[in-house]
């Protein structure tokens, strides 16, 4: 395992290469994280795979610039290059899921992705299944005023990544579009879904709950259509499966990458 700086995207991106001989594999942490978040998958997988994990800008070793997708695509595009991956696979938890979904749309040519419970945050009401509107919003408002609070912490603290690319990932993960971005994979793509909140989640059961049920039922539309697209919904498993059950996820992982082209993976190591 070596840790090194790529400098042919336009900030220094951190990356950490864990070795291995097989195809490439391309880790990518999420919001707020850093690419040690992915240790422990990264080890799950790099007895078969050649695996990399990168810091997205403005977090951990890389460098800070404008955040937007486009931006972060481009610093992919010069970490395969500056490292020689030959048509990488990507695994992407969280932020870095919805990343991963967004590659396989504008690289064909790759071989497979997994987004882990890579779904943008609730932010309309009718996002929430079998909550009245007005309920609803009242929700979105207070879990709104949640995060607000959190990243004012941030900012005061002094933490990375700072207030003014904490908005702008904002505003990206806002315009993520799930359901257009599965429909128009063009290469494998299983997506695990959570099933359970995590603690923090709690005093918000209702309105995570409600908008499982409504992911889980466009996800599952979406994959009737596109043959591309595999969904896994991971029974007990919360948004943190990376830091929680990273062995449960390799096992997930491995298997679909070894037959992107079969059914979804079982779930070997089940809740």
């Amino acid at each position: 395992m070596r840790d090194l700086t790529v400098a042919g995207a336009d900030v220094p991106l951190a990356v950490r290469d864990f070795g291995g001989t097989g195809s490439p594999v391309l880790l990518l942490h999420g919001a707020g994280g850093t690419l040690s978040a992915m240790d422990e998958l990264a080890e799950g997988l790099r007895s078969t795979y050649r695996v990399v994990a990168v810091d997205l800008r403005g977090h951990g070793g890389s460098g800070d610039g404008p955040w937007t997708i486009d931006a972060v695509l481009a610093d992919l595009d010069a970490v395969v290059a500056d490292l020689g991956l030959d048509a990488p696979a990507m695994v992407g938890w969280s932020l870095g899921g919805m990343i991963a979904t967004e590659w396989v749309r504008r690289h064909p040519e790759c071989p497979a992705a997994v987004s882990l419970d890579g779904v943008p945050p609730p932010i309309r009401p009718e996002q929430l299944v079998g909550l009245a509107p007005e309920h609803a919003a009242a929700e979105l408002a207070r879990l709104h005023a949640v995060f607000a609070e959190m990243n004012a912490g941030m900012a005061r603290s002094g933490a990375r990544p700072g207030p003014e690319t904490v908005e702008q990932m904002r505003l990206a993960m806002a315009s993520f579009d799930l359901v257009p971005a599965l429909r128009a994979a063009t290469c494998p793509l299983l997506l695990v879904l959570a099933t359970a909140n995590m603690p923090p989640q709690e005093p918000f059961g209702e309105l995570y709950d409600a908008y499982r049920r409504g992911t889980s039922a466009g996800v599952a539309e979406v994959a009737g259509a596109n043959p591309k697209l595999r969904v896994v919904e991971l029974a007990g498993a919360t948004h943190a499966m990376v830091a929680i059950q990273p062995q449960r996820v390799a096992a997930l992982v491995r298997a679909f990458l070894a037959d992107p082209a079969g059914g979804p993976p079982d779930d070997t190591d089940g809740a």
